[in-house]
């Protein structure tokens, strides 16, 4: 299933890397970057290497600084692939089946939804583009940004409901120039979404965040396809308020194409995992939501209490 460009150039993971912050958001271990106030928000859906990529924290910062808020969940909840590991590649992809992620993304977006953001944003790299394929209606998201995307068919590029821009590699083994043109003539004929395809020169799969920043022609490559994701968000995340903010019920069947030979079948119901319907998915993020909220009540209760006694500790000795 995988091709060895799926795995090179393995970052040096710190948890503690970046300008934002790790936190609990939507009950999964979350890099946050950016004002928690913002109405634009962009989630990033991590390679195979997971969260704590610091080149992968670096972008989030850079979109936090155009004005969003940044969410990039551990959806592999500390278990990235280990290529000194035990296990291969392909049971550590059945280790982390994609409806699963697709499942933890909905909660992240209604967590999102659930703070007043009204536009939102996604990116995935390389393998993490088959979750970001569950994402792709208003319902959910109101753009999308796939970067070296692997994995995926012409029926899952068409299936897209939202504008689609793609961003691929000249020397790419693993999506290769020909397939990206694929998705391109099929996005074409079809004119159902606005999409942008391009092919960067000179470059591999992985390109963009798992650059040597020591490599200056590396760093302008990953960073002008940065600035071609920031200028499609731009576009398309610039007005006030979600289309249908708790509108109709959620599609909860993701199928991806049916895997060729040597390839995994992740189970895609996400009633496996243990969700119904969207108004089970809803009702979660709200009672998180109301957890926090009765923290933060609770502590101040314990503090007003506090004062009181010292004070009544106190003002008798005056």
């Amino acid at each position: 299933m995988a091709h060895p460009q799926c795995c090179t150039f393995a970052p040096i993971l710190n948890p503690s890397y970046g300008a934002g912050q790790v936190e609990e958001f939507a009950g999964i271990t979350t890099y946050t970057s950016g004002s928690s106030d913002s109405k634009r928000a962009i989630l990033l859906i991590a390679d195979v290497f997971g969260y704590s990529a610091p080149n992968l924290r670096n972008l989030a910062d850079k979109c936090a600084a155009a004005g969003y808020f940044v969410v990039v969940p551990d959806f592999l909840h500390g278990d990235p692939f280990d290529h000194s590991g035990e296990r291969t590649f392909l049971e550590w992809v059945n280790d982390h089946p994609v409806a699963g992620i697709i499942v933890e993304a909905k909660l992240v977006i209604e967590a999102l939804k659930c703070k007043g953001v009204s536009k939102i944003g996604c990116a995935s790299f390389c393998w993490s583009a088959q979750a970001a394929m569950g994402l792709t209606t208003p319902d959910y998201i109101q753009a999308l940004v796939l970067l070296h995307p692997a994995f995926i068919s012409v029926d899952d590029v068409l299936a897209v409901k939202v504008p689609i821009e793609i961003l691929g590699a000249e020397n790419d083994a693993v999506t290769p120039q020909a397939t990206i043109k694929q998705f391109e003539a099929a996005l074409k004929a079809n004119h159902q979404v606005d999409y942008y395809v391009k092919i960067f020169p000179g470059v591999e799969h992985g390109w963009t965040v798992r650059y040597d920043t020591n490599d200056k022609e590396a760093v302008k490559k990953a960073e002008e396809a940065h600035k071609d994701m920031l200028n499609w968000f731009a576009k398309y995340l610039a007005t006030s308020s979600l289309s249908n903010v708790g509108g109709k019920a959620l599609d909860f069947m993701y199928t991806p194409t049916t895997p060729g030979k040597g390839q995994a079948m992740w189970p895609t119901r996400f009633e496996d995992y243990g969700y119904g319907d969207d108004q089970i998915l809803r009702s979660r993020v709200r009672m998180l939501e109301a957890n926090q909220r009765g923290m933060k009540i609770m502590l101040a209760a314990i503090f007003i209490v506090c004062m009181f006694s010292l004070l009544a500790t106190i003002i008798p000795k005056l």
